[in-house]
């Protein structure tokens, strides 16, 4: 049991690290599209795809109906699928990222709403949760500034998407 624990320990702070340094990363270079485009990008999102499947896992997830960790993590590794073996634009890969955001965020609301009672942090995750689908949706517009813009929101995504794995991780940390 211990073992597993620090295994799922060390798997959190894998994805929080891996969606903050992608985050620096991507707009350090923004004006470099084609240095990471969706190579980078389907890497991260395949390892923080997996990453949060094995955790699914070895919290038993599936053993509870409010947690979606199976098909987020699933809908990500099928994202980075599709950057790595796509020959799209950075832009259209940006544009599904933003409908990901979207969906995944409006379950995550609904969860959290469900969970305000009875969670500390729901409140704060739902926030979060509200904030990437607002840059989901900007992700999915045609922006006036191009692909630059797209390229800041998608950075944004990921730096929320940090935040809201370690408020996952300090609650499952509080629970045992």
């Amino acid at each position: 049991m211990k073992s597993s624990r620090l295994l799922q320990i060390i798997l959190n702070c894998l994805i929080i690290t891996i969606f903050i340094a992608t985050g620096i990363v991507v707009l350090i270079l923004r004006h470099n599209v084609e240095v990471y485009d969706n190579i980078l990008l389907g890497t991260i999102l395949f390892i923080a795809g997996g990453s949060r499947l094995v955790i699914y896992f070895l919290n038993k997830g599936y053993k509870y109906s409010k947690d979606i960790s199976f098909i987020s993590s699933t809908i990500m590794i099928g994202l980075g699928f599709v950057f790595l073996f796509s020959k799209k634009d950075i832009e259209m890969l940006c544009f599904g990222w933003g409908i990901m955001e979207i969906v995944l965020g409006l379950i995550e609301v609904y969860i959290d709403v469900l969970e305000v009672k009875e969670k500390k942090l729901a409140w704060f995750e739902m926030a979060v949760n509200v904030g990437t689908i607002v840059f989901g949706v900007l992700l999915c517009i045609k922006l006036s500034e191009g692909l630059t813009g797209h390229i800041i929101f998608l950075a944004t995504t990921l730096f929320l998407h940090a935040i809201i794995t370690t408020i996952k991780f300090i609650g499952v940390l509080r629970e045992k």
